[in-house]
């Protein structure tokens, strides 16, 4: 057994916040994965957030994997990929962690395993009745939806929304709890 927590980890990213998340963490009885949230490195992320993240959550440099069995899981940052970012001081990280992203799913996918992504902000270019505007449209929202597809993708777990969603896309079961 195992927990994953999409985000949003803190509400402001205060010291007293963070201190209380790992406390928390601490005390469940399986190893905890964790990815950031909008809560945590903003929906405009810069260089500044990105390396707080890092100094805060080593164990979590994102994109990040974990095998259990025949299932790989890749965390990674989909700040950086949201419409609201701004900042193109991180134009460069998004490449980054994209390229990473992709390797993982690629190396994951050759070695037969059965793959599950997990980020913050869920790749639906259009969910909830379209009563919310989707957060991915970027050059990125498509390479992503084509990954999906074409490395066999089995599952998106995502947890923005605050309410559980279900989504199909191809053979890709799109989750947000």
């Amino acid at each position: 057994a195992f927990t994953v927590i999409t985000g949003d980890l803190t509400d402001t990213w205060r010291a007293d916040e963070i201190r209380r998340f790992k406390d928390l963490r601490e005390e469940l009885m399986t190893p905890c994965y964790v990815v950031g949230g909008n809560h945590d490195v903003t929906f405009d992320p810069k260089p500044e957030h990105i390396a707080s993240w890092k100094r805060t959550f080593p164990e979590a440099p994102l994109p990040y994997s974990f095998e259990r069995g025949p299932f790989t899981f890749i965390g990674f940052d989909s700040q950086v990929y949201n419409s609201k970012r701004k900042a193109r001081a991180v134009d460069d990280i998004a490449d980054r962690q994209w390229r990473k992203l992709v390797t993982l799913v690629k190396r994951a996918r050759k070695g037969g395993k059965r793959i599950f992504l997990f980020a913050h902000i869920p790749a639906i270019p259009s969910f909830f009745r379209q009563k919310v505007k989707a957060s991915w449209e970027t050059p990125y929202l498509e390479p992503y939806l084509r990954l999906l597809k074409d490395q066999g993708v089995e599952a998106s777990l995502t947890g923005h929304l605050h309410r559980d969603e279900l989504y199909i896309r191809g053979s890709t079961l799109l989750l947000n709890a």
